[in-house]
């Protein structure tokens, strides 16, 4: 009986070159599953998984400091990142402190709500709020170049991410409380 020949590869099964993120993203999933995440796990894990659904973006995980009131830019990444890193915002100011107080997403607003004294020239943006139960936990906002960038698919897969991403952030968010606590 003749071997069956393997067909030659095509663009949907060559080898894939980006071995070493789908890597990070396992032991990023290990650890969140196994309820040993840190916070920058769980935002690479959920970045590199969003970055399929909005490519091209600079995405901003705030944290809600309740001590402050403000959000605070915890994790950034993307082209812009280096102009986010440590921005911090009133809740219910600009764009991702409105979404915080009101809790709801915004799909294409004027990213310069948000980038304005940043020296960062975006057009859009998407902005849902992390809830964990009740408690304000975050927001995670994707900027794009473009005006209008976002389209409703993107936009309603963004908001279907937040309830579950809230919760894991949340988790995580506390256990470093009480870890900073003994």
């Amino acid at each position: 009986i003749a071997k069956p020949q393997m067909p030659p590869p095509t663009a949907a099964t060559d080898i894939r070159t980006d071995a070493p993120d789908d890597v990070l993203a396992i032991v990023s999933l290990a650890r969140v599953l196994g309820g040993e995440a840190t916070f920058g796990d769980v935002a690479a894990l959920a970045t590199a998984h969003l970055s399929l659904i909005l490519p091209d973006t600079t995405c901003a995980f705030y944290v809600h400091d309740a001590a402050s009131g403000h959000l605070v830019a915890r994790y950034v990444t993307g082209t812009h990142a280096t102009a986010l890193r440590g921005m911090s915002m009133p809740m219910g100011e600009r764009l991702s402190g409105w979404v915080a107080a009101c809790r709801q997403t915004i799909t294409n607003s004027d990213a310069a709500l948000d980038l304005r004294d940043r020296g960062v020239t975006l057009g859009s943006a998407v902005s849902t709020p992390l809830l964990d139960g009740d408690r304000m936990v975050g927001v995670f906002t994707a900027y794009a170049a473009a005006p209008q960038a976002f389209n409703e698919d993107q936009s309603r897969l963004v908001e279907m991410m937040a309830p579950h991403l809230g919760r894991i952030v949340g988790a995580v968010l506390r256990r470093e409380q009480r870890t900073r606590d003994q």
